[in-house]
């Protein structure tokens, strides 16, 4: 039983996870990148809270509480969130510098 909660907490956690970095990306990180800012420690740090506070609010008190219980604390649970932010902030930019680099080349 506890591991069909926990499966079903981790399912609603990576949607919530996948929906927040949808909605931050597109109206923060592309729309910078498209406009040739680029970005600060600062900025990303901003973005990277405003997703956390995203997830939290998509996930719901309840399935942030029990996935703080499976990751031992609410700093771990805070650090994985991040980490999955930035790198995933990191693959969505890399694979559009290879878009516009191969459409570069083609023209």
């Amino acid at each position: 039983m506890v591991l069909k909660r926990t499966d079903y907490v981790e399912d609603i956690l990576h949607k919530s996870m996948n929906s927040a970095f949808d909605k931050v990306f597109h109206e923060s990180l592309l729309v910078n990148f498209n406009s040739g800012k680029k970005l600060t420690d600062l900025d990303l740090s901003k973005l990277n809270r405003e997703f956390i506070d995203i997830v939290i609010s998509y996930s719901g008190q309840n399935i942030v509480n029990d996935y703080v219980k499976i990751r031992g604390s609410l700093d771990s649970f805070l650090s994985y969130l991040s980490n999955y932010f930035y790198i995933r902030a990191i693959q969505e930019e890399s694979e559009l510098l290879v878009k516009i680099r191969n459409q570069q080349i083609t023209t």
